[in-house]
């Protein structure tokens, strides 16, 4: 029988640093975006780490499913990914690298959502539904303080988008045949797919722009190597290990850390509507993902 362990020091430790590597994301796009495209950092990226991961799974002999129509779902968790990510490209153009990572963590909430109607065993408490609308109020109230500035609330919504994109494939990977995919053949799916399509996406939108300068090309690494792939694999060895709704919790340091990165790196300015919406945003994400198990990490254990 397959256990997974309660959080201990490692672990926390080990989330809290892929917390921050993954909150850093938003301000590298964004401060590289003058001289290197998004769009096209983001399908560079994805095509480094999808050529690292293949050849680690053909090292270590690991199948990549694409027999019996897999390819097929695959493919489509390749696509919303790719949306997600062209969406994030979006974002960073018009609005603080601070709202794009809150508002591309409403995922759980879509995801939530989604899974309500799509899995029978997935049905909302009245406690999740109370977290649900707790976070439509918190975007609305981060929404309100661009009112007056429309160019950021497009890339708010464009963050938005990424955020459903994302609840969109969860749901998509618990609903489907994706879910007997190993995890690491399911991100490859994702990165090969995203390569495609961002990079085709970029020549269509002429969005080429690359200056081959040290602060790109350790950008780009940093993303591909970093990001893409060491930290998505220590992520899912963790989930293999612990308890997936403890650490679910812990995730929710990114967009904190995400805010202050941008303010502290890019002197992005924190708006108070912005500042009380990201909060019932978070507050509202924690009532809908929370339950038993990740509670138990505030609370002392029992000795046996």
């Amino acid at each position: 029988m397959d256990v997974r362990k309660q959080l201990d020091g490692a672990a926390v430790i080990a989330m809290l640093l892929i917390c921050l590597v993954w909150s850093s994301q938003q301000v590298i796009l964004k401060e590289t975006s003058s001289n290197f495209s998004p769009l096209l950092l983001l399908a560079f990226r994805s095509g480094i780490a999808a050529l690292m991961l293949a050849v680690l799974m053909g090292i270590q002999r690991q199948r990549f499913p694409i027999a019996n129509g897999m390819w097929l779902v695959g493919g489509l968790v390749g696509l919303l990914f790719s949306l997600e990510y062209f969406f994030v490209s979006e974002a960073v153009k018009y609005t603080t690298a601070g709202h794009v990572v809150v508002f591309l963590y409403t995922s759980p909430i879509f995801a939530a959502v989604g899974l309500n109607f799509a899995i029978k065993d997935e049905r909302l408490s009245g406690l999740q539904w109370v977290g649900i609308i707790f976070s439509f109020i918190g975007i609305c109230v981060s929404f309100s303080g661009g009112f007056a500035d429309t160019t950021m609330l497009k890339g708010d919504f464009f963050a938005l988008l990424s955020g459903l994109m994302w609840g969109a494939t969860t749901v998509v990977i618990r609903s489907t045949r994706v879910n007997q995919m190993a995890s690491r053949s399911i991100l490859l799916y994702q990165l090969i797919v995203s390569f495609i399509f961002l990079l085709i996406a970029s020549w269509l939108s002429d969005n080429t722009l690359f200056e081959p300068s040290f602060k790109n090309i350790a950008a780009l690494t940093f993303q591909s190597v970093v990001i893409c792939f060491v930290s998505f694999l220590a992520w899912f060895s963790l989930l293999k290990k612990y308890i997936a709704s403890q650490l679910g919790v812990l995730t929710f340091m990114t967009p904190l850390f995400g805010v202050i990165l941008g303010a502290w790196l890019l002197h992005e300015t924190i708006q108070n509507s912005f500042v009380w919406g990201a909060n019932l945003v978070v507050i509202g994400i924690i009532l809908v993902t929370v339950k038993s198990g990740g509670i138990r990490i505030f609370r002392r254990r029992r000795p046996l």
